[in-house]
């Protein structure tokens, strides 16, 4: 049914589902390679991971803006988490054995914004069970796999990636003043 839908999709847009994606009872990871802005010069990819969860999580409705004269008479709204949820959901991921790259990097990029801790943390306990315990959160931030994996899996990413040690250095500082 997915496939169909998806195949359907890329009938009108110039988009291909690359041959890695997933599809699991409960999780479905897409791996959509587009060729929608010709302005993008590196790897045109974005990665889609659904998963079935029971918890749903803070959200709102937010108007999508664009920048492309094609689309701006579109007047579309979506469902969105709240920043909150978003990192509630990347402290639970470092906290869990995943230990990818990106989540550190949207960690810290999350951190650094004006956030409603207290938000955070209501999200974290009602999802997880549990509060968020720094101490962990502190051990598990400067893993060796965070270290080793920090250009090869982001450089294609992000387009100015700034140094990994920088980056844990601000990260520990940054959770102490937010979260203790």
């Amino acid at each position: 049914m997915i496939i169909q839908i998806l195949q359907k999709i890329s009938f009108d847009y110039p988009i291909k589902i690359d041959k890695r994606s997933i599809f699991e009872r409960d999780r479905l990871q897409l791996f959509i390679i587009y060729d929608i802005v010709p302005d993008i010069k590196g790897l045109k990819e974005l990665k889609v991971d659904i998963l079935q969860d029971y918890y749903i999580p803070k959200h709102g409705r937010k108007r999508l803006l664009f920048s492309y004269p094609e689309f701006e008479n579109k007047n579309s709204i979506l469902k969105t988490y709240v920043l909150e949820s978003l990192l509630c959901d990347k402290i639970g991921r470092i906290l869990d054995a995943d230990n990818e790259s990106r989540d550190l990097y949207d960690l810290w990029y999350l951190l650094k914004l004006k956030l409603d801790i207290k938000i955070v943390r209501e999200e974290f306990k009602n999802k997880y069970g549990y509060e968020i315990l720094i101490p962990n959160l502190s051990r598990e931030i400067v893993k060796d796999d965070y270290k080793q994996n920090w250009e090869n899996r982001l450089i294609f990413q992000i387009s100015e990636l700034p140094d990994y040690n920088m980056v844990i250095k601000d990260l520990n500082k940054l959770i102490k003043k937010k979260f203790e």
